[in-house]
Parts: structure tokens; C-alpha cells; sequence
């Protein structure tokens, strides 16, 4: 707000909060006037609360209409104001009051009360009228004296434009595009792109050592894309070795327990059973005295290779040490579990082994197996189960499929390392 308006302003919002008081002081004496009794306590206080809100706005205000430089309408006003609401209109009240304060006999109702007060509180309002049309007509003068300098800046704004675009159509062609475009090919480099277009050098400047150092910039970015790419590989491989068995190719026991915890953890949080099967070759060291250790690898990769093929989507198998292989069924159960394992057993048994003397082969396996609906889903504890069926099966003769046994609960740790030691 112009500060020649802010008097003005708020000499006219003062003059408006001074009319809603006056108002509100008049509505306090209705209930006691109409039932023609005493002030209650709390009315004369609303009462004493409101008469001294008035006070200070009336202060308020003749600080700043009661100026000797104010406009002589606005003094005329402001002395109306003070003789008629609070020279006589404080008379009418000062009456009210003492008849409420002694026994509430008032001499008039409110209709006369009305009549009598609202006209000398209407001079509140001819002086909050007053004051908006003065701020009204110097708001005027000041958008007018606002406009006449808007047009001079203006004029001025627009001769200035006018050498700054001759001065940027002067830099553009040598300073400001190739900037761009070296800009595009530095964010094309922050995304990701290794190679961006950059601008042809116009002269040996400032311009062309950036763009030197830019080219110089993507160049080492390719090549650490490359050593990245390179060391990911590696990286992956590396991985991928460290958790997989070099002879049979398959999983080694330690990314079979990884991905067998989250596959039980998923078979609890879903509902679904699922089968351990411990597989071990027989005669495995008989095979290697025999024909040599080149046959009994060609047997662990035969054997690894039987049970890829069997398995199911979902499915986890490993190498699980020496000539035992382990498998984890998904999504199974005691009746169909037995049954892939007669079937694994069966072409464990009908596949060749090759030896180095050209001679063929053949191997079989004892199979034990255990299941979650009887055994639990704690991973130890199935593999436990399935080692004793597993044992159990070499026991009675080999080359066959042995189930665990259903405990009647949970088998205690003590149980599950006596059927480890077996």
C-alpha cells in the first residue's frame, strides 16, 4: 500500500470497527430495557468490555483525523462524530446505565432507545464514508501518478531491450549455441548415453577448450563403461562359480539352503507342501576303484544330468556333497512324492555311463524322502528325515525309494542328530 493511503485506510477501517462496537454497545442494553430490569453482573461487564473497546478506537482515531493539516471535510466529520455519539449519545447511555444499575425502570422502550441512539451513531458512519471517498480520490492520484511513471520506465525498459537484443544476437551465434549444445551433450552424459554431438570449434577460445574438455570427458566415459561392463561380468561369473558345483553344474549346497529358506517361507505364507529327497549313488567308491575317477565324475555328471530333466518348474535341486544329490519338490505331497522319486530312481538306473576304455556302465541310487505335511517345514528337520530314509534304504538292499517315517510330533534336535549320525 502507498504510504500517502495507509492514513486514509486505516483511519477508515478504525471509523468502520468504531461503528460495529457502537452497534454492539446498543444491542447489550436490549434484554435488560425489554424485561425492565436491573443489569445482571455479566451484562455490566460486557457493557464496561465494549465502552472501553470504544474508548480506544475513538483515541485511536483522533490521533490521526484530529491532525490540524487533515482534510477540512474529514475534521468537519470527526467533530460531528464526537458532539452528537459521544457528547449525547453517551448522555442517552450514562441515563440507561443508572436506571439499570438503580431498579431498571427506564423511562422509554426499545423503540424509543432506537430512535434516540441510532441517529447520532449514523455520524460514526458519515465519517467512515467520509474517509473511503478521500482514500478513493487519492488511490486515483497515485494509479495516475503510478501510470505516467510506468510509462516513462517503460520507454525507457523498451530502449534498453532493444541493445540488449542487439547485443544477444551479437553472442548467440558464437557463445550461446555452442553452450547449448555442449550443455545437451554433458546431460546426454548424465543420463547415461556415452556418445553426443558436440559443436564444431568457430575459433581457438575460451568456447573451444570446453569443448575439448567435453569430448575428453566422453571418451573416459566410454572407457569406464566398458571396465564396468567388463567388472559386472566378472562379477557375475564369479557369483554365479561360487554357487555352483564346477564337476555337475548344478547348485552347491550353500545356494540350495539359500533358495530352499525363502521356498519354505513362501510354502508357509501359501499353504503348499513340499518334498525333500536325498539321492545317494551306491557303490560309488566301488565304481571309482574299478573304473577309475574320470568314470565316477561322468556318473555324478550323468546322474546330475537325469535330474535336471526330471524336475518341475519350481522345483530346487543341488549337489550335496560327494555322490548325494538333494531335491526340493514344490507344490507336492506324501502321495506324489514317493512316486517322482520311483520315477527318478528308475532312469537314474537305465542311464549309460561312458569310460575312458570305451566300456558303458550303469549306476543306481537309494532315495529317502520326507514331507512337510508330516515332517514340518523346517528345513533341517525334512532334510534329517529324508537322510534317515535315505540310510534306511541302503540298508535294505539299495537301488530303492525309502519314506520317513511319521514321527508322532516334531522331532526334538537330539532325534534329528541320531538320524544325522545314521
Amino acid at each position: 500500500m502507498a504510504p500517502s493511503l495507509r492514513n486514509d485506510v486505516q483511519s477508515a477501517r478504525r471509523s468502520a470497527e468504531l461503528r460495529e462496537y457502537a452497534g454492539l454497545l446498543g444491542s447489550q442494553f436490549t434484554a435488560a430495557r425489554a424485561r425492565q430490569r436491573p443489569f445482571t453482573h455479566q451484562e455490566r461487564n460486557d457493557i464496561e468490555h465494549t465502552r472501553g473497546r470504544i474508548d480506544q478506537l475513538r483515541f485511536l482515531l483522533e490521533l490521526r483525523v484530529g491532525l490540524p493539516s487533515q482534510d477540512p471535510l474529514v475534521i468537519q466529520a470527526w467533530q460531528l462524530a464526537e458532539a452528537h455519539y459521544f457528547e449525547l449519545a453517551d448522555g442517552l447511555l450514562t441515563r440507561v446505565l443508572a436506571a439499570g444499575d438503580r431498579d431498571g425502570h427506564y423511562g422509554l422502550d426499545a423503540v424509543e432507545f432506537a430512535a434516540q441512539y441510532v441517529p447520532e451513531m449514523n455520524t460514526i458512519l458519515a465519517l467512515h464514508d467520509v474517509l473511503l471517498t478521500r482514500a478513493t480520490a487519492r488511490a486515483a492520484d497515485e494509479r495516475a501518478r503510478c501510470e505516467r511513471m510506468l510509462i516513462a520506465v517503460s520507454a525507457g525498459c523498451a530502449a534498453l531491450l532493444t541493445l540488449l537484443v542487439t547485443f544477444m544476437v551479437q553472442i548467440h551465434r558464437r557463445l550461446l549455441r555452442p553452450l547449448a549444445q555442449t550443455t545437451q551433450a554433458l546431460k546426454a552424459l548424465a543420463r547415461g548415453e556415452r556418445v553426443a554431438p558436440l559443436p564444431r570449434p568457430q575459433a581457438d577460445d575460451e568456447i573451444a577448450a570446453v569443448i575439448a574438455a567435453v569430448q575428453t570427458l566422453q571418451l573416459q566415459t566410454l572407457e569406464r563403461y566398458t571396465l564396468e561392463r567388463e567388472r559386472d561380468g566378472l562379477s557375475e561369473r564369479l557369483r554365479e562359480q561360487s554357487n555352483t558345483d564346477f564337476l555337475s553344474g548344478l547348485p552347491n549346497r550353500r545356494a540350495f539352503f539359500a533358495a530352499a529358506e525363502q521356498h519354505l517361507s513362501q510354502a508357509e505364507r501359501h499353504g503348499f507342501g513340499v518334498v525333500a529327497i536325498l539321492l545317494d549313488i551306491d557303490h560309488f567308491k566301488r565304481l571309482n576303484d574299478q573304473w577309475g575317477h574320470a568314470a565316477g565324475d561322468q556318473a555324478l555328471i550323468e546322474v546330475a544330468n537325469t535330474v535336471r530333466v526330471s524336475l518341475r518348474m519350481g522345483d530346487l535341486v543341488a549337489r550335496f556333497g560327494g555322490e548325494e544329490f538333494v531335491l526340493l519338490l514344490s507344490h507336492c505331497d506324501l502321495d506324489r512324492g514317493p512316486r517322482f522319486a520311483e520315477r527318478l530312481r528308475e532312469s537314474i538306473q537305465l542311464c549309460p555311463i561312458a569310460c575312458a576304455t570305451g566300456e558303458v556302465v550303469y549306476v543306481t541310487a537309494s532315495l529317502g524322502v520326507s514331507d512337510s505335511a508330516r515332517h514340518g517345514l523346517n528345513l533341517e528337520v525334512l532334510l534329517a528325515h529324508a537322510d534317515a530314509a535315505m540310510y534306511l534304504a541302503k540298508q535294505q538292499g539299495r537301488n530303492r525309494v525309502e519314506m520317513a517315517a511319521a514321527w508322532p510330533d516334531r522331532p526334538t534336535l537330539a532325534m534329528v542328530a541320531d538320524a544325522t549320525d545314521a
